[in-house]
């Protein structure tokens, strides 16, 4: 039975405090063995490409949801790059939790009451990985590659620092951020956006602003209220 594979796979992993239970349906499965990832390795879950696959639904043409993650849905973007993230940054980086197949939430690392996003960027230059049903695409500035639609009324998420890059000769520092599409404040004050994919940035300067916490949906989707514009801002 695929249960059963997914449970042994759950004791493979050493993944910690995960109640056991062979009756449940493979979706409750794959939720339990999900949250407990997100637990354990943070925003290593989430080094993905923006998922721009051919269905139309919402503002982008994409039916992901984070339990897709579990099927192996999405080529993770450390196959393309070097990277430092992982459990040596849980301390510093906001914390990431599963809310269920569609949100996250995001909130702020220990001892602190905030996070920091970036937003009105100057950019130099940027590779943003992006994932299309023939694969994962590196888009840029440069002439032959496709557009990053919406990429400039993104809101970012550094999770890292990056060398310099040939291309932005006049920025001595890059960055890997998670891009947040489509950020806005519904009623209950909690900021909400959608997962955007990693984007490598080289910018000459940025704005941040502070949030307290942040819901982040796989995809958009017609459970809450949007906003007249992509761009409007979700702070007063």
């Amino acid at each position: 039975m695929q249960q059963d594979s997914c449970w042994a796979l759950i004791g493979a992993m050493e993944l910690e405090n995960v109640p056991v239970k062979y009756e449940l349906p493979l979706d409750n499965i794959k939720m339990i063995f999900l949250t407990a990832l997100f637990e354990k390795y943070q925003w290593t879950m989430l080094l993905l490409p923006q998922p721009s696959f051919p269905v139309s639904h919402g503002w982008w043409a994409s039916d992901f949801r984070w339990i897709n993650i579990v099927d192996g849905v999405l080529i993770p973007v450390g196959l393309f790059v070097d990277t430092q993230i992982g459990s040596g940054s849980q301390n510093i980086l906001p914390r990431v939790s599963l809310d269920n197949e569609m949100t996250l939430t995001i909130q702020p690392p220990e001892k602190s009451q905030t996070f920091s996003l970036l937003n009105n960027l100057d950019i130099v230059w940027y590779l943003h990985y992006v994932q299309t049903e023939i694969g994962v695409e590196i888009r840029s500035p440069a002439p032959k590659t496709n557009p990053a639609p919406y990429i400039s009324d993104a809101v970012f998420l550094k999770l890292e620092d990056l060398g310099k890059n040939e291309n932005a000769a006049t920025v001595s520092v890059g960055m890997r951020c998670i891009a947040i599409m489509g950020l806005w404040t519904p009623q209950d004050k909690i900021p909400v956006g959608v997962f955007g994919g990693i984007v490598d940035i080289w910018s000459a300067g940025e704005s941040t602003v502070e949030v307290s916490s942040l819901k982040l949906y796989s995809m958009a989707h017609d459970t809450y209220p949007k906003p007249s514009k992509p761009e409007m801002k979700v702070w007063g």
